[in-house]
């Protein structure tokens, strides 16, 4: 490591960032207008588009806007992911009425909300479109476990895509809490109070075969999070990076700086 870090100066660092992604937690606990509550009518069009497509054999892995159509919703979706990517980050949506619906209807609707926000992407090595986030006895000890499927807490995290989804089927007995927090702000305030650490994160780092290495995958999200900060501060941020400090001997040192200060 540069043993001159420490005197690096806040003008040799990309600008802070401006704008609605730069938000601190207790303003947006007094506001509501990340929540976007649906109408009755916005309802209907849901539940019409559903049984359009329970009552046929579509193959639902080919699913498009245009095959779950939402006349009112629709505009108000597109709306909604322009303050997901070019604002805030996030978005809460409620009232819709998964109690009424059975498991392949509520996976109908979340597809199709899904495909006006998006395209579908495969959330795991099984190719699965829809992944459940439910406690099956595993342990994040095991490499082929994901955290999903533990009781485990999982902490702040980015997944590797542009825009993520969360439906909530039935709350959890205890527990199950979402946390959001703005990466935008964590950069400002490293950029403030550390900038000797965020010169570190802005590394941009060798490539390295995840074919070859899987477990490099969560090396490259964990090391890299920041590269780029200039342009967008949607990077993958992995927080289950420890686990993997003997195998890669980079993340070791970047974590031994760490400790030091």
């Amino acid at each position: 490591m540069n043993s001159n870090i420490h005197s690096l100066r806040t003008d040799a660092l990309p600008p802070e960032i401006k704008g609605r992604s730069a938000w601190y937690g207790p303003e947006l606990a007094r506001s509501t207008d990340w929540i976007a509550r649906l109408s009755k009518t916005e309802i209907a069009e849901v539940e019409s588009a559903i049984r359009r497509l329970v009552e046929s054999s579509f193959d639902l892995t080919s699913i498009s806007s245009q095959d779950f159509p939402l006349p009112t919703l629709g505009a108000r979706l597109r709306d909604v992911l322009d303050e997901v990517i070019n604002g805030r980050g996030f978005a809460l949506i409620r009232a819709l009425p998964v109690q009424r619906w059975s498991k392949r209807e509520a996976a109908i609707a979340f597809l199709g909300i899904g495909v006006h926000l998006g395209h579908l992407r495969m959330q795991n090595a099984a190719g699965h479109l829809l992944g459940h986030v439910k406690d099956l006895g595993r342990s994040s000890e095991d490499p082929n476990a994901r955290i999903y499927q533990t009781k485990e807490r999982q902490t702040f995290h980015t997944d590797s895509c542009d825009v993520v989804g969360l439906l909530c089927l039935q709350p959890a007995k205890f527990g199950g809490l979402s946390t959001v927090v703005s990466s935008t702000t964590i950069f400002n305030e490293m950029r403030r109070r550390r900038p000797d650490l965020l010169r570190v994160l802005l590394i941009r780092l060798k490539p390295i075969d995840v074919v070859k290495l899987p477990k490099a995958a969560n090396l490259i999200s964990g090391l890299q999070c920041l590269t780029g900060m200039g342009i967008s501060c949607r990077r993958p941020i992995s927080g289950n990076t420890s686990s993997l400090l003997a195998d890669f001997p980079e993340l070791a040192r970047l974590a031994l700086f760490r400790s030091k200060h």
